[in-house]
């Protein structure tokens, strides 16, 4: 049974598929590509070429944060930095901390797709409009928000690696 988190990676994927697949006859075939703070194009791409780089970024994201964990679980224990290790990694429990790891590394990859997603929509909105010019206020608002969800995604999950280990003994 999928996880909630594995129902939003999937959403998520289907979403960059189709918004990939939308806008692409709609984009000029010049892309601004590159913007610098204040919104305004510095460097650009072809359609072709920057449709072919936000896939490629994608797919790896996808692969990452779907296939690393279970890679991960397949290293010997002392190829693996966790707090409270022994308590983690013994037998009983390996498989059900692998499962959490999976589960929270999925999770930073939804965090991680939804930022890609929503800064597609930017530039697209962008190279559809005269001048080309990103709306900078959403672009730092998008990076601040994605910011304090990877400190907070980080945080939560030393502190839960540290306290339940600390709570079972």
């Amino acid at each position: 049974m999928k996880t909630i988190q594995e129902r939003i990676f999937l959403l998520l994927v289907s979403v960059s598929i189709l918004q990939v697949l939308f806008y692409a006859s709609l984009m000029p075939v010049s892309i601004a590509s590159h913007f610098n703070g204040d919104g305004e194009p510095n460097g650009w791409s072809s359609r072709t070429a920057f449709l072919g780089l936000y896939s490629s970024i994608f797919i790896m994201v996808v692969l990452l944060f779907r296939f690393m964990p279970g890679f991960l679980s397949r290293f010997p224990d002392a190829m693996i930095n966790l707090p409270n290790k022994d308590y983690w990694l013994a037998p009983g429990r390996r498989a059900a901390t692998f499962s959490t790891i999976k589960d929270r590394f999925i999770c930073l990859g939804n965090g991680l797709m939804t930022f890609l997603i929503v800064m597609f929509q930017l530039v697209v909105q962008a190279n559809l409009t005269e001048g080309s010019r990103l709306n900078s206020k959403a672009l730092w608002i998008l990076l601040s928000v994605f910011v304090v969800f990877t400190i907070s995604w980080t945080v939560n999950l030393i502190r839960m690696l540290r306290t339940q280990a600390g709570q079972a003994e």
